[in-house]
């Protein structure tokens, strides 16, 4: 019997159930690369992290101090943070950007609209996007609706943060229209794409996939 319980999904005993259902029906029909590691699965973008080499900027508070080159834990879809991701297990010559893996999880669906909006992830295909089972087809023929370009990645981050921006100023409107008076007389904005709480990280666009 094998066990899948993927050390950067956190276990699958965390997703929702349906993802949990559909992570077990992928290794029912589509099987294990080698014991733990099934050729598919669903994973949540955001707490999806990867070793690389990379450049980061090192803030306190809004104070820039340095750069640092060296190997980071950065976010793996640092475009796209609280999407469901459908990836297959995939195998590459070695790579110096990725620390010489040969054996890595690439993303090929992201469960959007085409405006960038959150689509649950179902098994069967809803009206108006496809589901995780017609996903792997696409995945098997290589088909990907992932950034191709560093552009496109940064395109699609800086779209997300404007709609995340556009959503909490309507839900300010609509909660505490005051608030938002207050603070736009102080004049302060920052837009940060990365995640809540890390640095900023300048990354090399992966080109290998």
């Amino acid at each position: 019997m094998e066990i899948s319980l993927e050390e950067n999904v956190g276990g699958y005993r965390e997703l929702p159930q349906h993802i949990y259902d559909a992570n077990k029906k992928l290794e029912r029909l589509y099987g294990f690369a080698r014991p733990g590691k099934p050729w598919y699965r669903v994973v949540w973008s955001t707490s999806q992290m990867e070793k690389r080499v990379a450049k980061r900027n090192v803030y306190v508070g809004e104070l820039f101090i340095r750069q640092e080159k060296g190997i980071f834990d950065c976010p793996k879809y640092w475009w796209c943070k609280d999407r469901w991701v459908l990836e297959k297990l995939m195998h590459f010559p070695p790579s110096m950007i990725l620390l010489m893996e040969t054996e890595r999880y690439e993303g090929f669906i992201v469960f959007q609209d085409e405006n960038g909006k959150y689509l649950d992830a179902t098994w069967e295909d809803q009206r108006n996007h496809i589901g995780i089972g017609h996903a792997v087809h696409f995945a098997q023929t290589g088909k990907s609706n992932l950034p191709k370009t560093e552009k496109e990645a940064n395109s699609q981050a800086l779209d997300n943060v404007a709609r995340e921006q556009r959503a909490n100023r309507n839900h300010q409107q609509a909660v505490a229209p005051s608030s938002i008076l207050v603070n736009l007389n102080k004049g302060s904005g920052i837009i940060n794409p990365g995640y809540a709480g890390q640095t900023h990280n300048v990354l090399k666009f992966r080109k290998d996939r």
